[in-house]
């Protein structure tokens, strides 16, 4: 009996369903003295019974194990049965003549009206605590060699509630645990469109505010235009502001790797170019000056990963560094390679950061205390985000900084093996210099 209650301990401490299926048949053999044991869980249809767990001789595993049994087989051997509540036995002698089993033990025929016979079927219902049919206990191979008396099918029957009630538990859990990941994989799904749909809006309305700006600043106040630039510029104010929201929003969430599911050549030296034409706008509102300083030649600067995402990564650093750096600065960003890798700088004269608070930056809602004393409008999520992404794509992001004299945040991302074109290339070439 002490092996029995330590067994049932088992049952409901169990935290997922296989390891609880696995406890059942187990007790059964440590705590019950049955040689073999299968537990057939009832499937969502209410038809069919899924063999989900066997412990006992390995030829009962193989002829066992993922097998599938209508409900209705199963029921129509019950009507056969000698029942007491949920135990049922089925003396082989009621069998019909062409009933084929899945497994017979290879053992000689005991003797006597008690004993029991290769044939004969021991099972015990499990239910839940309303009564509801969540599977069927099948038992064999009694270590005694006796067909189960009064005793024997009371300790089966309380043996069967408690594993019907952790049965019930631990489905309960796998169902949340499934429903959790469908959210989790929706929530990443909304927050990829969210990234995507905010990336493709943030440029252009970095385009427009900044000539916006421009002519603005050239348009006298009492003018019907200037009313009406300054209705373009709140407007574009507005949206910069919801888009900014739903990236904070989609960051403070998801603090976790970047997924990566579209792969592609990347050209770094381009992504660049593109963000230093888009920003150059706003620099020359603030009175900075920003630079593009590529040390590559035409296809060097290739990477393998997600284009928007490294956009977005890069555009972080550069945005950084014009929130940072004030009027009168300069900012340069710089494309170069070494053998492996493509290296992306970018390098500002702007407030800088200590040395103990470089690593903050790279948390999320991490800020520098120089920015927060200056009163400077920021998240912390920009960088956090940045670093994530170029882990994602086997790169690293590191910075380089000291109060004062300026930041270089510095992106190594590895560069791609040759194609087959490229290397005969390589080839080709070296020959003809030899």
């Amino acid at each position: 009996m002490q092996g029995l209650v330590e067994v049932m301990g088992l049952l409901h401490s169990a935290l997922d369903l296989d390891g609880m299926l696995k406890a059942v048949v187990s007790g059964v053999r440590d705590a019950l003295g049955y040689s073999m044991a299968a537990i057939r869980v009832l499937e969502e249809d209410g038809r069919m019974l899924h063999t989900a767990a066997v412990v006992g001789p390995p030829d009962a595993t193989a002829a066992m194990q993922g097998r599938i049994l209508p409900l209705s087989e199963l029921a129509a051997e019950f009507d056969l049965a000698d029942r007491d509540e949920d135990v049922y036995f089925v003396p082989w002698e009621r069998l019909p003549d062409d009933i084929i089993s899945t497994w017979v033990p290879e053992a000689p025929v005991a003797v006597g009206p008690d004993a029991w016979h290769p044939m004969d079927a021991l099972y015990v219902t499990l239910n839940d605590g309303e009564g509801h049919l969540l599977g069927v206990l099948g038992v064999d191979l009694p270590a005694n060699g006796l067909r189960p008396d009064a005793r024997a099918r009371q300790l089966l029957q309380l043996y069967a509630r408690h594993a019907g009630l952790a049965l019930q538990r631990t489905k309960m859990i796998d169902k949340q645990s499934r429903l959790v990941a469908s959210l989790l994989a929706h929530q990443q799904e909304s927050s990829a469109t969210i990234s995507t749909l905010t990336h493709d809006l943030k440029g252009p309305l970095t385009v427009i505010l900044g000539h916006a700006g421009l002519a603005r600043e050239d348009v006298a106040d009492d003018t019907p235009l200037a009313h009406h630039l300054d209705g373009v510029l709140r407007g574009v104010y507005r949206m910069q502001t919801t888009i900014d929201d739903l990236l904070s929003q989609r960051d403070s969430v998801h603090d976790q790797p970047v997924q990566i599911t579209d792969w592609e050549r990347v050209d770094l030296a381009g992504v660049a170019s593109e963000l230093v034409t888009f920003s150059r706008v706003v620099a020359d509102r603030q009175q900075l000056t920003l630079d593009l300083d590529l040390a590559v030649g035409e296809g060097d600067a290739l990477v393998e990963g997600d284009r928007r995402q490294l956009v977005r990564a890069i555009d972080n650093l550069v945005t950084n560094a014009l929130k940072y750096t004030p009027p009168g600065g300069r900012i340069v960003l710089s494309v170069g390679c070494d053998d492996d890798e493509v290296v992306v700088t970018c390098a500002d004269n702007g407030l800088g950061i200590p040395l103990d608070e470089q690593q903050a930056v790279f948390e999320t809602y991490g800020r520098a205390a120089q920015a927060r004393a200056a009163g400077i409008e920021g998240s912390g999520l920009g960088l956090p985000s940045a670093r994530r992404t170029v882990e994602a794509h086997g790169g690293t992001l590191t910075l380089d900084s000291s109060p004062g004299a300026g930041a270089t945040f510095i992106v190594r991302l590895p560069r791609p093996p040759a194609t087959g074109a490229e290397s005969d290339q390589s080839t080709l070439t070296g020959s003809s210099q030899g």
